[in-house]
C-alpha cells in the first residue's frame, strides 16, 4: 500500500458524512468500500474521483 491508498478510507467515511440521506451516493459508496476489501484499489479511487475533493 502506497500512503495515497491509506487516504481512501478517510475520503469514504467524509463522502458518507455529506451524502448520509442519499440512496444513490450511498449505493456507490458502497461498491467503493467492497472496492477497498477486494484490494481493487484503483476502482475505489475511481468512484471516488467522480466526486469533488471534498476534504
Amino acid at each position: 500500500f502506497a500512503a495515497d491508498d491509506l487516504r481512501l478510507p478517510l475520503r469514504l467515511f467524509q463522502l458518507r458524512q455529506k451524502h448520509a440521506n442519499d440512496a444513490e451516493a450511498n449505493a456507490r459508496l458502497d461498491q467503493v468500500f467492497d472496492a477497498i476489501l477486494a484490494g481493487d484499489l484503483d476502482l475505489a479511487r475511481a468512484i471516488l474521483d467522480d466526486y469533488p475533493n471534498e476534504s
